[in-house]
C-alpha cells in the first residue's frame, strides 16, 4: 500500500485527561512470523479494495449518493478484514511456543487479555457490559473519523453520541497509525505503563467495556477504548496487598516503551526508555497509605537497579502532571517499581517491598523481554 506506519501510539488513562504514547514489542517466530505476513497482506488487500471503491464513489452526482457508497465500502471493508482474522487468528496455532510473543493478544480477544493480566495478579476474571461496549466503539469510531483521541466528544460533531461521550469519561483510550492493530495492542499498551495498569488491575473492578474501531485517516487509523470506572462494584474483601506480577507467574511482556502521561521515568532520574514494566503493588487504598522503607529486585540472585514511588513520592516537572499522577496512584494505592533495564526473558526475578516495617516477597519469570 505504501501508508505510512507509525509504531507508536497515544494513550489517555480513564481518570484524567492527558494524552501519552505508548509502543507495543513482539519477539520474532518465524512461523508467525509468515503468518502475520500473510495476514497483513490480506488485510493490505481488503483496504486496497476500499480505496478503489472510495475513488469511485466520488464519481456519484449528490453528496448523499455519495456518502452512502463510503458507507457501504467501509462494511465491505470490515468484513472482509473479519475474514482475513478469522481465517489466520492470532497466528500461533501451530507455530509452537518456544518464541512466544512479546504481548498477551495470543490469549484471545480483548476481554480474554484484560483478563489474562488480571489472573497474572491474582485477581477474579471481569465481564462484559454489551451497552458500555458499545459506547466505547462509538467513541474509538468518534476518534478516528475526528481524529483526536481524547475523553469527551463534541456536541457539534457529526460523530457524537451520548454513550460514546460517556464511555469516554469513563475509560482508557489509545490510538495509532496502524490501520490493522488488534484488540491485543490497545490492552497490551496500557498494561505496559504503571499510570493505566492500576485501573485494569483494580480488585474492586467486576464489569467493563470495550470498543475498537478502524477506518483509513490522516492520522489515527485505529481507536480503542476500554471502561475502567463504572465497573468499580465487586467485592474487596481480601484482595489486598494486590502485587504484579503475583508471585510464580510469568509475565508475558517485560519492557516499558516510555511515552506515557503522566511520564513514569519522571520520577527516576537518568532513566530513558526501554526500560523494565512496572511491577505493582496495590493496598487498600480505603486505609491511610503505608510507609514504605525499602524495596529489592534480583535476577537470578544478582541485584537488578530500579525506582520506587507512589502517590506521596510521585515527582514530574510540570505541577499539575505530578498532581494527576499521584492522584491516580493514590486512588489505588499504589506502589511502582520499574526496573531500569528491560527485564530478561526466561529468567527468573525476586522481588520485596517492605511496609510499616512488613515485608512483602515474590518471585517471577518473563516469557518476553
Amino acid at each position: 500500500m505504501g501508508m505510512m506506519r507509525r509504531t507508536a501510539s497515544r494513550l489517555a488513562i480513564g481518570l484524567a485527561l492527558v494524552p501519552l504514547v505508548a509502543g507495543t514489542v513482539r519477539a520474532v517466530n518465524p512461523c508467525r512470523a509468515a503468518c502475520r505476513l500473510a495476514k497483513q497482506t490480506c488485510l493490505g488487500e481488503a483496504t486496497a479494495g476500499f480505496s478503489t471503491a472510495r475513488n469511485a464513489c466520488l464519481d456519484l452526482s449528490t453528496p448523499a449518493e455519495r456518502r452512502q457508497c463510503v458507507q457501504a465500502a467501509k462494511v465491505r471493508r470490515a468484513a472482509a478484514k473479519r475474514t482475513c482474522r478469522d481465517a489466520f487468528g492470532t497466528c500461533t496455532l501451530g507455530c509452537g511456543s518456544g518464541s512466544g510473543t512479546c504481548d498477551a493478544s495470543s490469549a484471545g480477544g480483548w476481554l480474554a487479555t484484560v483478563n489474562l493480566y488480571r489472573g497474572l495478579a491474582g485477581l477474579a476474571s471481569v465481564t462484559e457490559r454489551p451497552e458500555w461496549s458499545d459506547g466505547d466503539l462509538k467513541h474509538a469510531r468518534y476518534m478516528v473519523e475526528t481524529d483526536t483521541i481524547g475523553h469527551s466528544e463534541d456536541p457539534g460533531s457529526p460523530f457524537y453520541t451520548s454513550e460514546g461521550d460517556t464511555a469516554a469519561r469513563n475509560s482508557n483510550v489509545a490510538g495509532t497509525s496502524d490501520l490493522n492493530a488488534s484488540e491485543g495492542w490497545a490492552v497490551d499498551s496500557w498494561m505496559s505503563g504503571p499510570f493505566h495498569a492500576v485501573g485494569i488491575l483494580d480488585p474492586e473492578l467486576g464489569e467493563t467495556g470495550f470498543g475498537i474501531f478502524h477506518a483509513v485517516g490522516p492520522a489515527i487509523q485505529t481507536a480503542a477504548a476500554l471502561d475502567v470506572i463504572r465497573g468499580r462494584t465487586a467485592s474487596q474483601a481480601g484482595a489486598f496487598p494486590v502485587v504484579f506480577p503475583a508471585d510464580g507467574r510469568v509475565l508475558p511482556i517485560g519492557s516499558f516503551q516510555g511515552h506515557e502521561v503522566p511520564d513514569p521515568l519522571a520520577a527516576c532520574p537518568g532513566y530513558t526508555p526501554p526500560t523494565g514494566i512496572a511491577l505493582l503493588v496495590q493496598f487498600d487504598p480505603a486505609a491511610p497509605l503505608p510507609t514504605v522503607s525499602a524495596s529489592t529486585l534480583t535476577r537470578d540472585g544478582v541485584v537488578v537497579e530500579h525506582c520506587r514511588f507512589d502517590g506521596t513520592t510521585y515527582v514530574n516537572p510540570d505541577p499539575a502532571v505530578q498532581s494527576i499522577g499521584r492522584n491516580v496512584l493514590a486512588a489505588r494505592g499504589a506502589v511502582v517499581l520499574i526496573p531500569r533495564e528491560p527485564l530478561s526473558k526466561g529468567l527468573s526475578y525476586a522481588a520485596s517491598l517492605t511496609a510499616d516495617g512488613a515485608t512483602l516477597s515474590w518471585s517471577f519469570t518473563v516469557d518476553c523481554p
